[in-house]
């Protein structure tokens, strides 16, 4: 089936979901997944952070109502909640509250579609030498399913979050730069083999194809590729894979949009697409940003 990949929502869910109800409209969509960061934006009252991620939460329980498959990939911010850890943007005065509506949504560490791993910031080469069972996982024959599935049972065990919350230098850490925190100059260097990847984390301006830098003897060369908005499918190469990140909701620190807000739709083959905002109602993406900046 169709899926549409939703970028980093950040409290936004009130103007960015009569959007997805276009695009699942307009694309003929049976399923939707999010890739993380509903918690949490510049500013943001506690009052207007229940309101907006019960609104959140009610939207995917009646779509899953209706057949729709929806997932809700974790992000670093939501992660906070569920540790009841301080983290950047934790609103501790609604923090039970808050984990009560994440452990509401069904949330997963890892989805997979069509070919590609889905998470919330990209698992790295490294990452994945040190975190998985070598047992389960073979890096030579590596598919996004694996991935997802391998994730999903780290997940499943809170001894392990500790693995999955690891923050790279890229983001301020210490660490290797695990599937929450990894930034996408640190994806790019350190790819995983094989196995093609839709993330977001990183703001970026619109829906793009990352650029990676395979590792060779001689060094580093950049693996140029162009933003492949004509549809680019999964699969086609064994060892370099496709990169798609589509954080396009973020703002400044000043509430201003960094991103146009578009989004992603993988068809049943592995083709990605872009799917531009501004087609899916009157005005673009900065007209609801002004709008969310009003109201919240």
């Amino acid at each position: 089936m169709k899926t549409l990949v939703v970028g980093d929502t950040h409290l936004k869910q009130k103007q960015i979901l009569p959007r997805v109800d276009a695009a699942i409209a307009a694309h003929d969509v049976r399923r939707v997944a999010f890739l993380g960061d509903y918690c949490d934006d510049w500013g943001a009252s506690d009052s207007f952070a229940l309101e907006s991620l019960r609104t959140f939460a009610s939207w995917v329980g009646e779509r899953r109502n209706q057949g729709m498959t929806v997932d809700v990939v974790l992000g670093n911010h939501d992660m906070r909640y569920l540790m009841e850890e301080d983290g950047p943007g934790t609103q501790w005065g609604i923090m039970e509250k808050v984990h009560a509506i994440l452990d509401g949504l069904g949330i997963v560490m890892a989805a997979e579609t069509n070919g590609y791993l889905l998470t919330h910031a990209g698992v790295t080469s490294s990452w994945a030498n040190d975190n998985f069972d070598l047992g389960a996982w073979d890096a030579s024959h590596a598919s996004a399913a694996d991935a997802a599935r391998l994730l999903n049972e780290m997940f499943s065990d809170r001894t392990r979050w500790r693995d999955l919350d690891s923050c790279g230098a890229a983001r301020g850490g210490f660490e290797v730069a695990g599937p929450l925190w990894a930034d996408k100059r640190e994806l790019a260097m350190d790819f995983l083999p094989g196995v093609n990847q839709i993330v977001g984390h990183t703001p970026v301006f619109t829906c793009e194809w990352l650029k990676l830098w395979p590792r060779h003897s001689s060094g580093m060369r950049m693996w140029h590729a162009s933003n492949g908005r004509e549809g680019v499918r999964a699969g086609d190469d064994s060892v370099t894979p496709i990169v798609w990140t589509c954080d396009t909701f973020s703002l400044t620190s000043m509430l201003a949009p960094i991103g146009d807000g578009s989004m992603l739709l993988v068809d049943d083959g592995g083709a990605v697409e872009v799917v531009d905002y501004a087609t899916l109602g009157e005005g673009d993406w900065r007209d609801d940003a002004y709008a969310y900046y009003m109201t919240r």
